[in-house]
């Protein structure tokens, strides 16, 4: 009697998240953060998180950019962001978008699904697939306070 194992059966294997294999940076990182916690892989208990590294830009507020690098390029048509609000100085952005690096310059990602705010979850964007070595999430403050992260997602078609 032969066993036959049968894994996943029926189901397509869910998307990699292709953030865990890029390298962080910021336009600003608080001295007591860390930008590499936006792509760490640690789930978000809550939008005011104090328990996991989180990236976070006070005292800065205007525009903020976290970005994600890859060492080659990767196709990229989907986001998650989660982001960072502790009601001390850290507050939701009052809008944000994402960017890709075209080779000479930022650009807004083609095609967009609409950028939603919400607290103590993933706001998702969908895109017109687009090849790049560079994704970066543009946040703009609510003019007083500072903005942060504490996860981004980035898919592939």
């Amino acid at each position: 009697l032969t066993e036959v194992k049968v894994f996943n059966r029926g189901c397509v294997q869910p998307p990699s998240n292709l953030a865990t294999s890029a390298t962080a940076s910021a336009s600003y990182t608080s001295s007591w953060e860390r930008v590499d916690a936006i792509n760490d892989g640690i789930e978000p208990p809550a939008s005011n998180d104090t328990v996991n590294p989180r990236w976070g830009t006070w005292p800065e507020s205007g525009q903020q950019w976290a970005e994600l690098t890859w060492p080659s390029a990767k196709t990229v048509d989907k986001a998650e962001v989660y982001f960072f609000d502790d009601d001390q100085g850290i507050d939701m952005p009052a809008s944000w978008k994402l960017q890709y690096w075209n080779g000479s310059a930022y650009v807004d990602v083609p095609g967009a699904s609409g950028y939603p705010l919400a607290k103590n979850q993933y706001n998702t964007v969908t895109f017109t697939a687009t090849n790049t070595t560079r994704l970066r999430v543009q946040l703009t403050s609510n003019g007083t306070n500072s903005v942060g992260l504490l996860e981004a997602k980035v898919y592939g078609p």
